[in-house]
């Protein structure tokens, strides 16, 4: 509605949609285009989908999370890859985590167990090579339909400014699986 328009422009706008692929290499393109300002912006990524590995310790993307919005009771549904109990997750997409603005960063995977025995994560923080903070925890049992769900926050108060990777090792005990997300942070 008109009355709305102003604020609809100071807000942000996402975009979502789901697409089942097959395993392979996949290059991902979006193009915006700003009708009024008659200006467009153009993005590519790639996304890699590994087979799955029946019998193996799995380990979904790891996603660093921009903001958790509550979701109403009728509207919920676990199996949406954003789904976190009674919250959808919105990723950051590489945007510079302040820390004038956000005392945190969080994180999001799942972990598909090959088996009962109880799984585990080891998170680690690096500047360029060097590890600057690390944690251990054990993750839930995995739900009715197979899956641990894991989030986390990381405080980020105590580091410099500057780019670092977060890195996310699951085992099993028998297997494990890494995952890494970059990101910066900012005054």
């Amino acid at each position: 509605p008109e009355r709305n328009l102003e604020a609809a422009r100071q807000g942000e706008i996402l975009f979502y949609k789901e697409a089942d692929l097959l395993p392979g290499r996949y290059t991902l393109e979006a193009v915006v285009y700003d009708a009024v300002a008659d200006d467009a912006s153009v993005t590519r990524s790639t996304v890699e989908v590994l087979p799955a590995e029946s019998g193996r310790l799995r380990v979904s993307s790891l996603m660093l999370v921009k903001k958790i919005e509550e979701v109403p009771a009728a509207e919920r549904d676990p199996k949406k890859p954003f789904a976190f109990g009674e919250a959808i997750l919105y990723p950051n997409l590489g945007e510079p985590v302040k820390k004038s603005v956000s005392p945190a960063v969080g994180f999001f995977f799942r972990a598909y167990p090959a088996g009962s025995t109880p799984l585990s994560a080891k998170v680690e923080v690096l500047k360029g090579e060097q590890v600057v903070g690390q944690a251990t925890t054990a993750l839930a049992a995995p739900d009715a339909d197979g899956r641990v769900l894991h989030a986390g926050t990381l405080p980020v108060q105590g580091f410099a400014a500057g780019p670092y990777r977060l890195r996310v090792t699951v085992t099993d005990g028998r297997s494990r699986e890494t995952r890494v997300a970059s990101f910066t942070v900012a005054e």
